[in-house]
């Protein structure tokens, strides 16, 4: 009984200590992909025409933001457009 008291109560502080700042964390979290991404670009471990992007499953306005500048970071304008047209035939 005591040590599911302790849990509930620590459990507690941890969402107080984070609620403000989930925001931050998904964007710091988001842009730790994309950095990964495009340093293992750069190392050649993707050729050129790898479309490479980081997406998220529930994004806001900003996340789909972040999204398309990631897409010009990632990629090459070649690989990029070829993308853009593949999902205007697919809508």
């Amino acid at each position: 009984m005591l040590r599911k008291l302790i849990e509930e109560r620590l459990e507690k502080q941890y969402d107080d200590e984070y609620e403000d700042k989930f925001e931050e964390i998904v964007r710091e979290t988001y842009d730790s992909f994309v950095n990964a991404l495009h340093e293992l670009k750069l190392e050649g471990v993707f050729s050129d025409d790898v479309f490479l992007t980081v997406v998220s499953t529930d994004p806001s306005d900003n996340m789909i933001l972040n999204a398309r500048k990631a897409n010009k970071q990632l990629n090459s304008q070649s690989t990029l457009k070829k993308w853009e047209s593949s999902q205007s035939q697919s809508n």
